[in-house]
Order: structure tokens, then C-alpha cells, then sequence
């Protein structure tokens, strides 16, 4: 078929009826704006999480209530050193381990990597404020805390090798409770026998004492950590498991054990029994969680902020009320 060119030509130069230019119009609009990388908005309160933040404040606090139940008064140095050290094994772990965490924050991820760089300055000032603290400190002192960072050095890179690639596989019940103890035994050591050993004072009898009162708990927390990041098919085979009765029953003794360290073997006075509402909370807590089979991180996030109240309500407390008998 022969077409008359002065009609093809009039075909190519005629204008795009308006209809079909608006169409077009939208369609690349739609396109530019799928194929743009988004901006997504960063919870801050989730950035405050990674950043594990509340948790050294919390050792901090720890370490200060530690030394106001063993010497009856609070030892400042002790809680800064921890503070210091706290964060820096913390924002080291973050680092070793952001690779597997990186999904787990996709709204905070660019918020995440500019805290990062202002994580690794921190944690440069962390390490110049230890090095300074424990220049000053006995020979005794600086040997144990090395010997401590050292421990806590392989356990994170360690656990770190260990940990799934994907959140999406399950770990095993065994595996993750004996990190869960390991991490609990170190808190215990730091928070506990730090302000002994930086004293410079024997041991007080009532020391392994109060280790003894708060390492249930403390586990009892690093548990529910832990149950925040695992995956879905973990946390479903942890809930089934008996793991929730155990919990609940270090608990109930750690509720026990202030009762016999003031009325069988008197080694505090009675105001130490206000030890026992942590105690039973955790109890309750981990009840409550067990039967509604979820751990969120905004629910971990308020729990921690209620154990730091309840640890500011602790130390005022044991300042007016001591709970330090004297040898």
C-alpha cells in the first residue's frame, strides 16, 4: 500500500492529543517516583536501642548500688569505669554485629550509620578515659581488669562468629542460654566485685551475697534480650519450651535469698529486704511474657527505662535507709 508522503508527514508532526500526554505524563511521574530510593523517616526511639545507651547507663547504676549495699556509700569511680567500659564493649559488639543487624533496622539505617561514625570518636574517648583511670589504680586492679576485658573481648567476637547469618534460621535453646549465662555472670562480676577491687578493701562476706541475689535477675533480663532478636521460628520454639518456669523460679529465690541474708545469717540490715519487689516483678514479668509468647522492642525499651527508675529508687533509698552492716 502506498502512502502519500505529505500524510506521513503530517502523522509525525501533529501534536500528542492531550489525553495521551497526560497519561504519559503520570506514568513517568510513577516511575521516577518507585525507582527513587525512598527516605524513610528513623524512630529515634530505635536508634536509642541499638545504641544500647540505657544499658550502660544502667550498669553505671548497678555498680552504684553495689557499693552503697557493701560499703554504705556509693563509690563513684567504680561506676564511671564501668560506664566507660560498658560502652565500649557495647558499641564495639555493635559494630562486629551490624552486618546480621542491619535488616532488623531498615527505617534507621542511614541514622544508624552516621551514629556509627560518632560511635567510633566515643568509643576512642572511652578507651583514653580507661587507660587514664586505671594508670592511677594498684597493680592488682589494673591485672584483673584486663584479665576481665580480655574475657570479655573473646566472648563478643566469639559470640559474634556464632551468631546465624539469617535471622530467619533457629538457634538452639542450649546454645543461646549459656551465652545468656555468661553474659549474666559478667555483669554480676563487674557490677559487684569491681567496687571491691577498686576500693582496694577486703572482701566483704556480703558480696557473693548480693552476686547471688542478682544474678537471677540479671539473666532473667539477658533472656528477654536475647528472645527481642531472634527470629520468629526461635522465639516459637524458646515460648514452647518449660524455659519460662525456669525464669520464674530463679526469680522466687532470688525474692528468698534477702530474706535469709537479714533474719537467718544477718548480714544486712532489714532494709535490704526491699530487694524482694525486683525480685517478684521479675517473676511476674516473665509470666506475663510467657503466656502472651512476644517480646517487642518498644516493650524492652520501657522495661529498660522502669529498671533504671527503679534503681534510682534503690539508691535513694539505701542512702536514707542503709542496708551496710558493719563487720
Amino acid at each position: 500500500m502506498i502512502v502519500p508522503t505529505h500524510l506521513v508527514h503530517r502523522r509525525r508532526s501533529s501534536p500528542v492529543p492531550k489525553g495521551l500526554a497526560a497519561g504519559a505524563a503520570y506514568r513517568a511521574c510513577y516511575n521516577r517516583c518507585v525507582s527513587a530510593p525512598t527516605q524513610p523517616t528513623p524512630n529515634r526511639s530505635s536508634l536509642l536501642y541499638y545504641s544500647n545507651v540505657l544499658l550502660v547507663v544502667l550498669a553505671a547504676l548497678l555498680t552504684l548500688l553495689a557499693s552503697l549495699m557493701l560499703f554504705g556509700r556509693a563509690l563513684v569511680g567504680p561506676a564511671i569505669l564501668v560506664f566507660f567500659a560498658t560502652y565500649l564493649s557495647y558499641s564495639l559488639d555493635n559494630l562486629v554485629d551490624w552486618p546480621r543487624d542491619r535488616e532488623r533496622y531498615v527505617t534507621e539505617e542511614l541514622a544508624i550509620l552516621r551514629y556509627q561514625k560518632l560511635s567510633r570518636w566515643l568509643m576512642l574517648l572511652s578507651a583514653v578515659a580507661l587507660a587514664g583511670m586505671l594508670v592511677w589504680q594498684r597493680a592488682s586492679f589494673l591485672v584483673l581488669s584486663i584479665i576481665l576485658a580480655s574475657f570479655v573481648l573473646l566472648f563478643v567476637t566469639h559470640r559474634s562468629g556464632n551468631r546465624p547469618v539469617e535471622t530467619t534460621q533457629s538457634e538452639r535453646l542450649p546454645h543461646v542460654l549459656f551465652y545468656r549465662v555468661v553474659v549474666a555472670t559478667f555483669w554480676c562480676l563487674v557490677c559487684v566485685f569491681i567496687p571491691v577491687w577498686y576500693a582496694g578493701s577486703p572482701m566483704p562476706r556480703q558480696a557473693l551475697h548480693v552476686f547471688a541475689c542478682l544474678w537471677p535477675l540479671l539473666f532473667n533480663f539477658a533472656v528477654l534480650w536475647k528472645l527481642e532478636k531472634s527470629s520468629t521460628q526461635s522465639q516459637s520454639s524458646f515460648f514452647a519450651s518449660p524455659l519460662g518456669n525456669v525464669l520464674t523460679a530463679m526469680c522466687i529465690f532470688s525474692a528468698l535469698l534477702p530474706l535469709a541474708d537479714v533474719f537467718l545469717l544477718r548480714l544486712f540490715r532489714p532494709s535490704y529486704l526491699v530487694l524482694i519487689l525486683p525480685a517478684l516483678f521479675s517473676a511476674l514479668l516473665a509470666q506475663s511474657i510467657w503466656r502472651a509468647r512476644q517480646v517487642t522492642r518498644t516493650a524492652l525499651q520501657r522495661l529498660f527505662l522502669l529498671i533504671i527508675a527503679f534503681c534510682l529508687f534503690l539508691l535513694a533509698f539505701f542512702t536514707l535507709l542503709p542496708a551496710h552492716l558493719s563487720a
